[in-house]
């Protein structure tokens, strides 16, 4: 939040009245996402999982928590690291920004926890420390695939990999939350055992699902962009419909077995159903659809485990 004031103190803010309007404007946005932040990390601690529908949805709720906090979190760094004013008006967008995304984000958490709790499903058959290895397995695959995005578009653009990270967010959205969910997971230590254990699993889901699309979209299926990096091709086009069909099935398939198990499917439906609307759209639309399709499969592998299904899922 002091992020916040600062900027609004430094920058010209003519087009925003005076500088008290400008920094109320700011710190009030910054606060609002703050309090959202809290009211649902304080939902979140009151509830006992008891069934594996249920530790979906709250593994989901933190992984949007997780990103939520990144969001402001990697405003607040934008700031503090900014050295020029260029910098400085990087850090102000930033700061401008993230805190309405972070919002947005607190409140389809909220939805998704709404739509996945409920009675029904499978008793919970995982222990704590079981959820502890199934996050470090997430954040290691996390951490593999940024290291490996990392190289990969220094060796596209020319840079190095630590000019990657600094300019890359600005770029695509993806990048800074793969790493502001993963950077996330310190904000939650705080909090009570169980309730860290989820926050764990859901920044390791979260980032480990922002860094697999990133592989997919410049390694696996080569997306061309215009002018504003929005994709308008893929280099690949049948490895898309290819990668769309497996995981359509691969998600038809997580749904019938969540439905087996007698657990709720609300959650894997509403991202396959998103997917299935999106895929007929633009490549934009394709690459989010592709990845809708891969959250109801992580997530339905996810179920199946808690459920004491299997550790690998057929």
């Amino acid at each position: 939040m002091q992020a916040a004031a600062d900027l609004a103190r430094f920058f010209d803010v003519a087009e925003y009245g005076t500088e008290s309007d400008m920094e109320a404007q700011l710190v009030n946005s910054w606060e609002s996402a703050s309090s959202k932040i809290d009211s649902l990390l304080t939902r979140l601690q009151a509830l006992e999982p008891e069934t594996a529908s249920n530790a979906i949805a709250m593994t989901q709720a933190y992984a949007g928590l997780a990103l939520a906090q990144g969001l402001l979190d990697y405003a607040q760094e934008t700031f503090e690291k900014s050295s020029s004013l260029e910098e400085l008006g990087s850090a102000l967008a930033w700061v401008v920004t993230n805190p309405a995304l972070a919002n947005a984000q607190i409140t389809y958490a909220d939805h998704l926890l709404d739509l996945g709790w409920g009675d029904d499903g499978s008793p919970l058959k995982v222990s704590q420390e079981q959820l502890k290895d199934f996050s470090n397995i997430l954040q290691s695959a996390a951490e593999a695939n940024l290291a490996f995005i990392d190289s990969f578009l220094a060796n596209q653009f020319d840079s190095t990999v630590q000019e990657i990270q600094q300019a890359f967010p600005t770029i695509d959205y993806q990048y800074g939350f793969a790493r502001g969910t993963l950077n996330a997971l310190s904000e939650f230590e705080t909090v009570t055992e169980q309730a860290q254990a989820y926050a764990d699993l859901g920044s390791g889901l979260s980032s480990y699902y922002w860094s697999s699309r990133l592989i997919a979209q410049y390694y696996s299926l080569e997306a061309q962009f215009d002018d504003n990096d929005e994709i308008v091709d893929f280099g690949r086009p049948r490895s898309l419909i290819f990668m769309l069909d497996s995981a359509e099935t691969r998600a038809e398939e997580m749904i019938a077995l969540a439905e087996k198990t007698g657990n709720n499917p609300n959650l894997l439906v509403f991202s396959y159903e998103t997917a299935k609307l999106a895929r007929s759209g633009s490549p934009e639309d394709q690459m989010n659809a592709l990845g809708e399709l891969w959250y109801s499969i992580i997530s339905g592998r996810l179920m199946a485990i808690f459920a004491g299904e299997s550790l690998i899922v057929p």
